[in-house]
């Protein structure tokens, strides 16, 4: 290393084989007249005995890279210019690219791990013959071959080249149809629900309101579904026993807003980009908004009234909605079958259903019970 150079740089190579994987470490210095890259150190593991795809063992090479990234830089105590971690894999590349959540357990723990230990440190792609760490992958090399070996001391000729610039090297980007390919994904299903809400009618699909004849196992399958997806995240606080009331309210909240994505899409739209309604909608006068937890709710009614803030501005539904229908059912019986009207009244303590007074009234005519009695 240089005493006085213009640019100091780390860069980590990893790659795998069936046989074995691992990284190494160079350090570049860039002085006046010289550039220099000379190998630091390097790691390699045997593959295991039990057969693993070949993409997973890239990935355990590249959590090699990163940690010895980690131990490189709290043991040296400099200051790097610039820090590049490489591999040939665009598998591990796309994954890295990915949040962590859409990803099945095995990946989505590495790489959650490689994140927390790389933290925004970039990660470029690098063809196989100019990779240092395909001599690692090999488990065995010739001694004659290694000692001879410019790629192995030096690094990739492009690191030697007085014209490279690490601030010039385009990162590697998967297309978004690239993205859904690449193995050890989770289910759509599982994805669709917690990928980042979208302010349109598509994410209406992601629940089959239209399966479900109850509302009470509508909400308990959607808890449970909301709970697996919890404890895959938190390994160390994972929720067990009985389903809990902030529990049952999350899945709540969840099946409103899919349930008014699917009724008001644009309107819902609209609302989310702080655009109003135009005066002749029929929903105008509502005054809606959107709340802290994403869902269309009646604005300036009762606004400075006594009352608590769900019969102030209760909740927006469409009576022509499957869910809503399911509400009622449910409401109808926990008030002991009661009528139309007093079931509307109960309703609108926290819920505004449009065209409810038709609902409530089919709800109480289809009850049979109510038409035994």
């Amino acid at each position: 290393m240089d005493i006085d150079p213009i640019s100091t740089e780390m860069h980590i190579f990893s790659d795998a084989s069936q046989t074995a994987y691992g990284a190494c470490v160079y350090i570049r210095t860039v002085s006046a007249n010289t550039v220099k890259v000379q190998l630091l150190c390097s790691k390699g593991k045997v593959a295991p005995l039990k057969t693993v795809s070949i993409p997973r063992l890239e990935l355990l090479g590249a959590l090699v890279g990163a940690r010895l990234y980690n131990k490189v830089r709290d043991s040296l105590h400099c200051n790097f210019d610039h820090v590049i971690f490489w591999t040939d894999s665009t598998i591990v590349l796309g994954w890295l690219r990915m949040p962590p959540r859409l990803l099945k357990t095995f990946v989505q723990n590495r790489t959650i791990e490689i994140h927390d230990l790389t933290k925004d440190l970039p990660w470029r792609h690098v063809s196989g013959k100019e990779n240092p760490a395909d001599l690692v992958s090999r488990g065995v090399v010739n001694l004659e071959e290694l000692s001879s070996s410019n790629l192995w001391w030096e690094g990739p000729a492009f690191l030697r080249d007085s014209e490279f610039d690490c601030e010039n090297v385009p990162p590697f980007y998967t297309h978004e149809d690239q993205s859904n390919d690449l193995p050890e994904i989770k289910g759509s299903d599982v994805t669709a629900l917690v990928a980042q809400d979208r302010s349109s009618s598509e994410d209406g699909s992601i629940i089959d309101f239209q399966r479900f004849s109850q509302f009470s196992r509508l909400r308990r399958s959607t808890a449970y579904v909301l709970r697996f997806l919890h404890n895959t995240r938190n390994k160390l606080n994972k929720r067990s026993g009985v389903l809990t009331v902030d529990e049952l309210r999350e899945a709540d909240n969840l099946l409103v807003r899919l349930s008014q994505l699917e009724s008001f899409p644009i309107e819902y739209k609209s609302i989310a980009n702080n655009r109003a309604l135009k005066n002749k909608h029929n929903l105008s006068k509502l005054n809606l908004f959107i709340d802290d937890n994403k869902l269309l709710r009646v604005g300036g009614r009762l606004d400075y009234s006594e009352f608590d803030y769900n019969k102030k501005h209760p909740i927006l539904l469409s009576g022509k909605h499957h869910f809503t229908l399911l509400l009622l059912r449910h409401e109808h019986k926990s008030l002991l079958h009661a009528a139309p009207q007093a079931l509307l009244f109960h309703l609108r303590e926290s819920w505004w259903p449009i065209a409810g007074r038709n609902l409530a009234r089919k709800v109480v005519h289809d009850c049979v019970v109510c038409k035994r009695l």
